[in-house]
């Protein structure tokens, strides 16, 4: 009884140990996130407005609105250069960062 308890434990570990080698390997992401708020020159947060990242050099644009708390995200942004530009929903424009 002793025996196959050992053989167990020990294979438990095992199993344990090449989960914990072989999971990081699929965890790698080639993507990134940008996430923000908006607010105002008095701090109040902005609603509605219209966040845009360019990728410089082959024109690939995501577009999100930022919510009721002026948070926004844009996902799963490929590698590379981007443009942010902020639009109000009077479709002026606001604020524009061009990574460097």
């Amino acid at each position: 009884m002793i025996r196959y308890r050992d053989l167990s434990i020990r294979l438990t570990a095992i199993l344990t140990l090449s989960l914990i080698t072989v999971l990081p390997v699929h965890s790698q992401v080639t993507t990134s996130d940008v996430t923000g708020r908006v607010t105002d020159e008095q701090g109040r947060v902005v609603s509605g407005a219209t966040v845009t990242a360019s990728r410089q050099g082959t024109g690939a644009v995501r577009t999100t609105t930022t919510n009721d708390s002026g948070e926004y995200t844009i996902t799963q942004l490929p590698p590379g250069k981007y443009d942010l530009t902020l639009r109000l929903r009077t479709s002026a424009r606001l604020w524009r960062r061009t990574s460097s």
